[in-house]
């Protein structure tokens, strides 16, 4: 009787023992992707973002209406959210910059 109660409780630890080795490989597969795909978003992050041009809400009579987005800046609220702030300014076509110089 004593042998029989033995070999239940020595089949029941191989039996554990092989069921946790599976949830720790598993654990261990999600940790090693979730790993891997971090430096590729920090490095995509870390380029500076091009001057566009957009066109504003409201235009003044004969302005071309386009601006162009100096700075962008990011800062959190007093809520704890992002918000984005932007600085604009009108943008120079190619008749305006060369009033601008003082070409004629």
């Amino acid at each position: 009787m004593l042998e029989r109660a033995a070999a239940d409780i020595a089949a029941q630890l191989e039996y554990e023992d092989a069921s946790e080795r599976e949830v720790v490989a598993a654990t261990r597969a999600a940790v090693r992707t979730a790993a891997a795909a971090l430096p590729a978003t920090a490095a995509a992050g870390s380029a500076k973002r091009p001057r566009r041009a957009v066109e504003g809400a409201a235009t003044d009579g004969g302005a071309s209406g386009l601006l162009v987005e100096l700075r962008r800046r990011r800062r959190r609220n007093k809520a704890g959210h992002y918000v984005l702030e932007y600085e604009l300014r009108p943008a120079i076509t190619g008749g305006q910059r060369g009033d601008a110089r003082g070409d004629d």
